[in-house]
């Protein structure tokens, strides 16, 4: 790690949970960090709408906060793209898919 340590572990720990609902031991698990550590980043990122718990006690999931990002991304452009501050990319129409690919797509009728 070579950035704000405690950013990166927030990302890590989110990167965990856009896999789909987890709770406070399988995180700290899949990150490598302490579960104290994780279930107060998990606390902070809940009261800031990143992540939600179904019932407390449960497993955290993604939050409306983050969709709420996500959602501000506009169509055909990338989080990452849009981070960077790149124009957005072309649609993916049949050719492009069949250069990337080795065949084309089959458009819906």
């Amino acid at each position: 790690m070579s950035g704000v340590q405690s950013v990166e572990r927030a990302f890590a720990v989110l990167r965990c949970l856009s896999g789909g609902p987890a709770g406070v031991t399988d995180v700290a698990d899949r990150v490598s960090l302490p579960k104290s550590t994780v279930s107060r980043m998990l606390s902070t990122l809940e009261d800031l709408g990143m992540v939600e718990q179904a019932e407390p006690g449960g497993s955290y999931r993604v939050g409306s906060g983050m969709i709420e990002i996500a959602a501000a991304v506009l169509p055909g452009r990338s989080m990452i793209a849009a981070a960077m501050g790149k124009a957005p990319s072309k649609p993916m129409t049949a050719s492009t898919d069949a250069s990337t690919t080795g065949r084309r797509r089959r458009r819906a009728e």
